[in-house]
């Protein structure tokens, strides 16, 4: 049919065929036509315009090299091969069909138009190369963004791009950039080599060393592919060793190990994270907590998402008593890996503990252990509320103001510490307020109602002021009138209270103190 028809008939067929989208079909009938008509750089030219719609952009600038060998100074043709040389990044080649167009038609507007988009281009390939000369890949990664917008086929300006961003640490952009590149350049190898620098970066060494090893298999001597493998082996190597000898408990010697990995490949920031940590756990079977949390800190600032790090950051805060900012790295690591074993139990004994550690610290302020026997409790009030006496701790006002505040943390600590249920109570986390709520006798509201010189008396059990005429104390302490035993507090509250508190009334030759 075609061969019967005209040359004008086939390009008109083809210019329909086109014009509905039908790319194919249209580039049959223009061959056809090129085929009757050899000498036409029209139709070579619109055979052009099919191929370019295809992406096919090659063929494309070849039917317009053909053209031009017609007629050099066809404007149509001499545009569409510059922008076939724009989109593959030849932008030399470019240069010259704009060139030779504007010499010959100085006066076309679309044509100045498409000339000033492409001097944009070009001033954005001068930023980039000054980028890449400073180092500042932020700015070559901008410059080349825009480039890529018109130049979608140069292989060349992808793996530059690629490389500003790894070089940015942005591995997860980079990766999702390079997935939608793989489709437009085929088995490219240096993609492949990238893809696997990709996934060594984001920690997957496995699926590197596999993408690795196809290059090789298609090309041996790739030297870029050598290295990358000799690399990734090295590190991995290295991090099994320190992780083996950790498992030993040697662990000056697994420290030693994951700092030397860690100065193979800075870029690395995900495995080098893992190693930081790694590191950390070591140092804290040392007791080196401080450098541990500086480890683990830095872990953290590499791979913000690692929630092991923030785990094991949250542990170290525990041992180093700094329980609320355990409990951040604790809910942290919920929040990126909710399944973390037991973290819930972490949070809440973590919370526990920060409650506490804003409450008095009874145990250390009576110089005794949650363990402590009910004698040995006795003791140490009998001790600290003795050498805490405001009568005894006088002869400054600076001394007797410290002295009246240590003698009533002493009472408050007693008073808790010497009641079983009390003592319960706090050691659960609660604090003073909450432990005397509902408590009989009015004792909600905490301590500030008891005078710790009553406690003071109740447990020695005997004359308490009253009756001293205004002598100290210690002045009665030292004249009789300590009747009664060691009563302590409730629960076993004998002892000679004024006013029928207790058994025993004031009688001479009672308990006698000497201080010195």
């Amino acid at each position: 049919m075609m061969v019967d028809q005209s040359s004008d008939q086939l390009k008109e067929l083809g210019n329909t065929e086109y014009k509905n989208g039908n790319y194919s079909q249209a580039i049959e009938y223009y061959t056809a036509a090129i085929s009757v008509n050899p000498g036409s750089p029209a139709l070579l030219t619109n055979r052009s315009a099919a191929k370019f719609m295809q992406k096919d952009y090659q063929g494309s600038l070849s039917d317009c090299n053909e053209a031009l060998n017609l007629d050099a100074n066809f404007t149509k043709a001499l545009k569409r091969a510059a922008k076939c040389c724009i989109i593959t990044g030849q932008f030399d080649e470019a240069k010259a069909y704009y060139e030779n167009a504007k010499a010959g038609a100085p006066d076309d507007a679309a044509l100045t138009e498409e000339i000033k988009a492409f001097k944009y281009t070009m001033s954005h390939i001068e930023g980039a190369e000054r980028g890449e000369q400073s180092g500042d890949y932020r700015q070559v990664a901008f410059h080349l963004r825009e480039i890529l917008k018109t130049t979608t086929m140069c292989e060349s300006l992808v793996v530059r791009y690629l490389e500003a961003m790894i070089q940015q640490k942005e591995f997860a952009k980079a990766q999702t950039y390079l997935n939608g590149q793989l489709p437009n350049f085929g088995q490219s190898m240096n993609l492949f080599i990238i893809r696997a620098r990709l996934y060594y970066y984001q920690g997957n060494f496995e699926l590197a060393k596999k993408h690795v090893k196809d290059v090789l298999m298609r090309d041996p001597d790739n030297l870029n592919a050598q290295n990358a493998l000799r690399k990734i082996n090295k590190l991995d190597n290295i991090k099994k060793e320190g992780n083996s000898l950790f498992s030993a408990g040697k662990n000056e010697e697994a420290v030693e190990k994951y700092s030397s990995a860690l100065e193979i490949d800075p870029l690395n920031t995900t495995f080098n994270s893992t190693l930081l940590c790694n590191r950390a756990a070591a140092k804290m079977k040392m007791d080196k907590y401080d450098d541990a949390l500086g480890d683990v800190s830095q872990a953290i600032t590499l791979n913000p998402d690692y929630a092991k790090a923030y785990l094991r950051r949250g542990n170290i805060h525990m041992k180093l008593e700094e329980y609320e900012d355990a409990v951040r790295d604790y809910e942290q690591a919920k929040q990126l890996d909710p399944s973390t074993n037991d973290i819930n139990n972490m949070i809440k004994n973590a919370k526990v503990s920060a409650k506490s550690a804003k409450r008095k610290d009874y145990y250390k302020i009576l110089g005794i252990n949650k363990e402590s026997t009910e004698s040995e409790v006795k003791k140490a009030y009998r001790k600290m509320a003795l050498k805490w006496h405001p009568d005894k701790n006088s002869e400054t006002p600076e001394q007797k103001t410290k002295a009246e505040k240590m003698f009533k943390d002493v009472s408050e600590a007693y008073t808790v510490i010497s009641d079983p249920e009390k003592k319960r109570k706090y050691d659960m986390g609660m604090d003073l307020e909450e432990i005397e709520s509902g408590m009989p006798g009015g004792m909600g509201g905490g301590m500030g109602g008891i005078d710790p010189t009553q406690v003071f008396q109740m447990f020695f059990g005997g004359g308490a002021p009253g009756g001293a005429g205004g002598a100290s104390f210690f002045d009665q302490m030292g004249g009789g009138g300590m009747g009664g035993g060691m009563g302590g507090m409730p629960g076993g509250m004998g002892g000679g209270m004024p006013g029928g508190m207790g058994g025993g009334s004031g009688r001479n030759g009672g308990f006698r103190f000497h201080f010195g």
